[in-house]
């Protein structure tokens, strides 16, 4: 969400060049990251996913207290930038549970 706000509040065009190849790179990091850890959490998937994702609130905070002028200025809230979070969490779950049922 940060690249995404970040690209959105500027104008130059290099910035927002910068932003986009960098949303690139991270989407290929993520599903590498979510076939990863769909390995590593076959057992207990459930309860490991209830407890990352609650571990995920306060680090949402801390982005939020250091980021927030870059969100704001982007037009994005507290809570449309916690949902794209919660977003990317889902989709990185969603990766690792294709990757279990794959095994």
């Amino acid at each position: 969400p940060y690249y995404n706000a970040l690209r959105d509040a500027t104008a130059c065009p290099l910035l927002r060049a910068i932003c986009t190849r960098i949303l690139e790179d991270e989407a290929e990091h993520l599903a590498f990251q979510g076939r990863t850890l769909g390995l590593l959490r076959r057992s207990a998937i459930g309860l490991r996913w209830s407890l990352h994702r609650l571990a995920m609130e306060p680090v949402f905070a801390l982005v939020w207290t250091q980021h927030g002028r870059v969100f704001r200025r982007a037009g994005v809230s507290w809570n449309i930038f916690r949902s794209q979070c919660l977003e990317a969490f889902a989709g990185l779950q969603n990766a690792a549970a294709r990757e279990i049922a794959q095994v």
